[in-house]
């Protein structure tokens, strides 16, 4: 079904809030609409923009917080006369605050997208002005004062691929995890071969960590390409941030999941545990490294295990490929 609207997407800040935006503004373009994606000045949507050839409209990044958000309300001012928005779509943070408040005050409808199990407090706090919110954890719902739709979060496409040829992929989230980067080195035991993502600007410190080890590793500061890197390893290694874990869930990619572990109100480690008690995943804390070592590596060198576990995050419905259950519902029902 076609539908010819214009729409905004607020995902800027995070590869986590960028990536779900992303997915279902490429889909709804494929509709017919046309897009406005809206950021919030990070460094980091610099080199989002870049790996995934997409424009977000930033405001200025001189000046603090309040200022850049005065500065991005006003660009939304001048562009609705030009063309008002139909729809806005919310995916987290701070651009997501500017739209929603921008939305609700000229009566333009809005749907939030929630990755993570606890919502993040700005998707909280406008969830009483929306029209619904897609979920990716049902546990979700009790903190949202919208309708809720379990949708799972929307990702890229991704094709399985039974030809395994890396055995562990290492990735911190879109901007690194020191303690992953240093830590894993000393635990991990064998001959592997492991592709590690280190992030921007530590690439040096992670080589020096994996300097003694008698695995062959490559290691690369950034790579848009993680669907597909997951699809071709045994296992991955990561933060616990919803849309990491959705993507190998999409490809039925075996995890160890290391929540980040100040995250705000702890929602990686909820969202780790919530696929944990499902059987689809292996939590590992921080300060657990030294401690869990020998299971780490007993189950990384089961030869089928990464089978079951893969098996069954791809089974858990965290992922929705595309975003085709969340952009058939825009579609339907608010277009």
């Amino acid at each position: 079904m076609e539908s010819h609207h214009h729409i905004w997407v607020a995902c800027g800040g995070t590869g986590g809030h960028f990536l779900p935006g992303m997915v279902c503004g490429k889909a709804l373009e494929k509709n017919g609409n046309v897009v406005s994606y809206w950021g919030e000045g990070k460094k980091i949507e610099e080199h989002l923009c870049a790996d995934h050839q997409l424009q977000l409209i930033r405001p200025r990044l001189s000046g603090g917080r309040i200022k850049r958000g005065l500065n991005l309300f006003f660009k939304q001012f001048k562009k609705v006369f030009k063309n008002r928005p139909k729809l806005c779509i919310l995916c987290g943070g701070y651009s997501s605050f500017i739209t929603g408040v921008f939305s609700i005050l000229f009566r333009i409808p809005f749907v939030i997208l929630e990755q993570n199990a606890v919502p993040g407090k700005i998707n909280r706090l406008l969830s009483r002005f929306a029209k619904v919110a897609f979920i990716t954890f049902p546990n979700s719902e009790q903190y949202m004062k919208s309708a809720c739709v379990l949708s799972g979060n929307p990702v890229r496409t991704a094709v399985s691929n039974n030809n395994k040829e890396n055995d562990i992929l290492i990735i911190g989230g879109s901007q690194g995890a020191q303690a992953l980067n240093m830590g894993l080195a000393k635990i991990i035991e064998g001959n592997y071969k492991i592709t590690h993502i280190c992030g921007p600007g530590k690439l040096d410190d992670t080589r020096k960590a994996w300097d003694d080890s008698n695995h062959d590793v490559t290691i690369i500061e950034q790579y848009s390409g993680i669907p597909e890197l997951a699809s071709r390893s045994r296992w991955t290694i990561t933060r616990a941030g919803a849309t990491s874990l959705s993507e190998l869930a999409a490809v039925g990619c075996a995890a160890i999941a290391v929540p980040y572990p100040i995250a705000s109100d702890n929602h990686q480690l909820l969202n780790a545990q919530y696929l944990e008690d499902l059987g689809a995943l292996v939590v590992l804390e921080e300060r657990d490294f030294s401690d869990k070592a020998g299971f780490v590596n007993g189950l990384i060198g089961d030869a089928g295990s990464h089978v079951r576990y893969g098996e069954a995050l791809k089974g858990s419905c965290i992922a929705d490929v595309n975003g085709e259950r969340v952009v058939k519902d825009i579609v339907e029902g608010y277009l």
